[in-house]
């Protein structure tokens, strides 16, 4: 009688497949995982904006002199997100989307832009303000020194300009204060 190695024989490739198999439902799973954080990273940040943007709309509403105290998120959950925000800018609003999103032809847009791992910048967010384009917000914090936000161009986001307000990737303390009945000031807090 004669005794057949067969199954010790095919034990290494069975073991190799399996590892393989094994490889690719781990590679899969890490990605999935590293997506999924990227798109909570993205929704935090859209609901800190909008946020920011209700915050503004009620400093403006309220008399001279109302002040609020509000924080940014502009913080990453980790290491691993491709972007940060980068800076953010107030233009004179489309009519036609003012006209949509708050019922006349004339708003204020809050635009934020994201540098990527690359240092490349671009749009993340438009957001609409229920603000008239003649109010004037004023920045004074970090590199923004009395820099106006609100004027009628968007920014070329790869062609900043010095006093161009950039953020850190981290949380922002602000106070929103009302100056007069057309000028917002933004400072540290």
């Amino acid at each position: 009688m004669k005794f057949v190695k067969r199954g010790q024989e095919s034990a290494p490739i069975e073991l190799l497949i399996g590892v393989t198999i094994l490889t690719f439902v781990l590679i899969i799973g890490f990605y999935i995982i590293s997506q999924s954080s990227s798109q909570e990273y993205e929704q935090k940040l859209k609901a800190s904006f909008s946020n920011f943007a209700r915050d503004l709309e009620s400093v403006y509403l309220g008399g001279v002199g109302t002040s609020l105290r509000v924080n940014i998120d502009f913080s990453a959950p980790s290491a691993g997100d491709n972007f940060a925000i980068s800076f953010i800018k107030l233009t004179q609003g489309v009519p036609s989307t003012c006209e949509r999103q708050v019922g006349r032809n004339d708003c204020l847009e809050l635009y934020a832009f994201k540098r990527d791992k690359q240092g490349n910048n671009g749009l993340f967010l438009a957001e609409v303000i229920n603000i008239p384009s003649s109010v004037s917000v004023k920045a004074t914090f970090g590199n923004c020194q009395n820099v106006n936000l609100s004027n009628s161009n968007i920014p070329d986001p790869n062609n900043l300009l010095p006093n161009d307000c950039d953020f850190s990737p981290t949380v922002h303390s602000f106070i929103l204060t009302k100056e007069d009945s057309n000028t917002i000031n933004i400072t540290e807090g």
